[in-house]
């Protein structure tokens, strides 16, 4: 397997992961509470949420975790493109 197919896997993987958890907040999921190794998304999903509510740290989660998943998925998509 050559080294960018493995990056590209790699990214993609990635924004899949970052999808997922922009789904799971928007299906209902928990909002992040601080205990986890979650620093920057959670943090500012938390700061969000003490000082607008929940609802709209639940938005701001959905739209920082659905972004990067998309930016990484897409990452991966034009590496693998271009390598092909």
């Amino acid at each position: 397997m050559s080294k960018s197919r493995l990056v590209a896997t790699f990214f993609l993987c990635l924004g899949a992961v970052g999808l997922f958890l922009g789904a799971q907040l928007w299906l209902g999921g928990p909002l992040p509470n601080g205990s986890g190794t979650c620093k920057a998304v959670c943090g500012i999903t938390m700061l969000a949420a003490a000082a607008f509510g929940d609802a709209s740290g639940r938005l701001v989660g959905e739209l920082l975790w659905v972004s990067a998943g998309l930016f990484f998925a897409l990452l991966g998509g034009a590496v693998a493109w271009r390598r092909g």
